[in-house]
């Protein structure tokens, strides 16, 4: 599990506890986001205009709160001042250059694995979370072999084994909170390993109707234009 988290390079960078320091002037050019979860960024722009978690995964609700017109025109700021649109996980090579991102974890991980300085911001806004997850299927109701071979393959994921190479390996936070005694203490630290009272400030992704959907990848589509 993770944030689509604000990043920040500590070499170039004191501290970020706003996502707004990707409209400041001075980042222009200097901070990466991600190009194919547009849902995302709608978030985050959405929670910069003063929305609430309660607002943003519903497009009634949050055109209650913020007008549409003041939506896109943020929306297109950050697109267009962006210095790379990653896909799939930023990309750690060109860290070096810029001042921030919002990633996973996973980039972040690799760009310190190189020497490099970065750290997870706790944005004042609020930040969006994923957690990755497994489904046993009704298909194996009447098979308790296959059943047992799902349970386990669940208790495997869980095991300290993957668990901690979910740290070293992804870069992204356990699901876990019985490791502690077997990471660092920075690695407890990065990755808010066992605080539930940060994974509880976070907002889970929640499900979208189709019109939110489409109204959120039409505002994208629309400011990605503007990236040039």
């Amino acid at each position: 599990m993770g944030p689509y988290g604000l990043a920040y390079n500590s070499e170039k960078v004191n501290k970020a506890d706003s996502w707004s320091v990707l409209w400041e002037k001075d980042s222009s050019k200097l901070y990466t986001i991600s190009k194919d979860y547009p849902d995302c960024n709608i978030y985050v722009t959405s929670l910069v205009l003063g929305a609430g978690y309660d607002d943003i995964y519903k497009m009634n609700k949050l055109l209650k709160k913020v007008s549409n017109s003041d939506l896109k025109e943020k929306i297109t700021q950050l697109a267009s001042n962006a210095g790379s649109l990653w896909e799939g996980t930023a990309n750690p090579d060109e860290f070096g250059k810029l001042k921030y991102a919002a990633t996973w974890g996973y980039a972040v991980a690799k760009a310190n694995s190189k020497g490099m300085k970065w750290k997870m911001a706790k944005p004042k806004e609020g930040t969006t979370m994923w957690v990755d997850h497994w489904v046993i299927t009704y298909a194996v109701n009447n098979d308790a072999l296959k059943k047992k071979i799902c349970e386990e393959w669940i208790n495997y994921c869980l095991g300290n084994e993957l668990q901690i190479g979910v740290i070293r390996n992804w870069g992204v936070s356990p699901v876990v909170t019985n490791i502690n005694n077997l990471i660092t203490q920075e690695e407890i630290n990065t990755f808010n390993v066992a605080d539930n009272e940060y994974w509880k400030s976070l907002s889970l992704w929640e499900h979208q109707d189709k019109r939110t959907k489409n109204f959120y990848k039409n505002i994208w589509n629309d400011a990605l234009k503007q990236n040039k």
